[in-house]
């Protein structure tokens, strides 16, 4: 049998309090808004940082965290309420105070019986009613087994109205305790406004003895600045002595510097006389010099001009040579300025033949594709170019190589057929000479007389006219080249790029 049964018991209950109320107020404590639960705990129990709460707090430190007003109306409050605020509070102080009876080293007799049955009966008490009901049943087979074989000397009821008082009297001593910490707190924060007061009695004082040493320190250094202010004085009184001699040698002197004076102010006027005959020479000078500059500006401009109109001769003079060049190797050749292949009509640029855009019938087109990717790179290989330029297909072949092909394939050069044997629309290069000649005198003109002039050159028919006026082809094509422009809605204007290319 244990020597100390009631303190054994005691220390387990303990235990099995501490272990799940440690963990219960962290869990609480992480409800508290705006701070962790160990910053909260340190705070309270005035300690450093904790890593750890749960290993930190012990039963002892309970009924601070308890009593604490942030931790109760923020972690507590909500499980308890506001009424059993005192018997919770009461109840853990009576815990941790009942922890001394059995940790007291000094101790060599057992506890109380009656205290160890009151003392379990709480613990296992506070333990249901933060719902740690497991543990509840541990701390009450500790009581059951301890006192299973005693003999009942009171009634429950009796022991029941013991607790209650004892609990009361905690609860009341709780009070009284809570009182004297908000009347210590008070007295605490007085003393506290009084030492700030006589620190800055004793700062103004520690002031007043510093100004007073200073102003020592300077009256001792005004003294000895007299001292040597006398000391001067008299040097002074010495030397104007010796001044008022000098002064009179100064006077004779003063008298010889004023005959001179005056003969050097006669010469002075004598060479502001010369000095301004000099500056209205200088100013002649600039004049001339200026004009002079300005003539040599208008000599090396024209200089340069006439080197680059020189340059610019050299260059149409190029350009004329390979012009009559290419013309008389052109009319030797009695190549044609025009050629119509697959019912497109290729026209002479320069050394090839071309065609633009609207230009390319679709005949040659189903011829293109039905060349498939062979009959393509035959036609490439042979010298035509079937190319997207600036948005728009064009297609060049020079005059040798479309000669070839057109030789091979079996098909001869055909010249331009007039409008009036077709029955399609003119195309948009065919429509250009006539168009821009009505738009050469650079005056604005309706669409409708455009299209007027067109069906007129062309012979077209009245079909004919309404479909070139809903197609729109005429002005579409212009505008794309850049021969013409739109003025306003329905009216258009030649370009500059369209008399140019009138003229050539």
């Amino acid at each position: 049998m244990m020597k100390y049964p009631n303190r054994t018991a005691l220390y387990e209950a303990h235990n099995i309090y501490r272990d799940v109320m440690q963990g219960f107020i962290v869990r609480r404590l992480k409800k508290v808004q705006g701070i962790t639960p160990k910053e909260l705990i340190s705070e309270i129990l005035k300690c450093e940082s904790i890593d750890d709460p749960e290993a930190m707090i012990d039963i002892r430190d309970f009924p601070r965290i308890m009593r604490d007003r942030n931790c109760w109306f923020d972690a507590f409050s909500q499980l308890f309420g506001s009424r059993g605020a005192p018997d919770v509070r009461s109840m853990t102080g009576f815990i941790a105070d009942g922890r001394k009876l059995w940790a007291h080293p000094q101790k060599k007799e057992d506890v109380d019986s009656e205290h160890t049955r009151t003392h379990l009966s709480i613990i296992a008490d506070l333990l249901g009613a933060i719902n740690e009901l497991d543990a509840r049943d541990d701390v009450e087979n500790i009581r059951d087994q301890l006192f299973s074989d005693e003999v009942e000397e009171h009634p429950t009821e009796v022991e029941n109205a013991a607790l209650n008082k004892r609990l009361a009297d905690t609860s009341d001593k709780l009070a009284a305790v809570e009182a004297d910490k908000i009347e210590c707190e008070k007295r605490l924060q007085d003393a506290q406004e009084r030492l700030e007061e006589l620190e800055e009695i004793e700062t103004a004082w520690m002031d007043s003895e510093k100004q007073a040493e200073k102003m020592l320190n300077e009256l001792e250094a005004a003294k000895a600045k007299q001292r040597a202010s006398e000391k001067k004085r008299k040097s002074i009184v010495s030397e104007l002595e010796s001044a008022k001699t000098e002064k009179s040698k100064l006077t004779e002197d003063l008298n010889t510097a004023s005959s001179w004076l005056e003969d050097v102010e006669k010469e002075k006027v004598e060479l502001k006389k010369r000095l301004k005959k000099a500056e209205t020479e200088k100013t002649e000078l600039k004049e001339n010099l200026k004009s002079r500059s300005d003539r040599l500006e208008k000599l090396e401009k024209v200089k340069k001009e006439n080197a680059e109109l020189k340059k610019d001769l050299e260059t149409v003079a190029e350009e004329k040579a390979e012009l009559e060049k290419q013309l008389k190797t052109k009319s030797d050749s009695n190549i044609p300025d025009s050629v119509t292949f697959q019912d497109t009509i290729f026209t002479m640029d320069l050394d090839k033949y071309r065609v633009v855009g609207d230009d390319i019938a679709q005949t040659f087109w189903r011829y293109w594709h039905a060349q498939r990717s062979e009959g393509k790179q035959a036609m490439r290989d042979a010298g035509w170019s079937v190319e997207k330029v600036d948005g728009d297909w064009e297609i060049t072949i020079s005059t040798e190589d479309f000669q070839a092909w057109t030789k091979n394939e079996g098909s001869t050069t055909q010249p331009t057929a007039p409008f009036q044997e077709r029955t399609e629309l003119p195309t948009g290069k065919e429509m250009e000479q006539p168009a821009l000649e009505l738009l050469s005198d650079r005056r604005e003109y309706p669409r409708s007389e455009i299209i007027d002039v067109l069906t007129q050159h062309f012979s077209l028919n009245n079909n004919q006219r309404k479909k070139l006026s809903r197609s729109g082809k005429a002005e579409v094509y212009l505008r794309n080249k850049g021969l013409i422009e739109r003025t306003r809605t329905g009216y258009y204007r030649i370009t500059s790029r369209g008399l140019d290319v009138l003229r050539s």
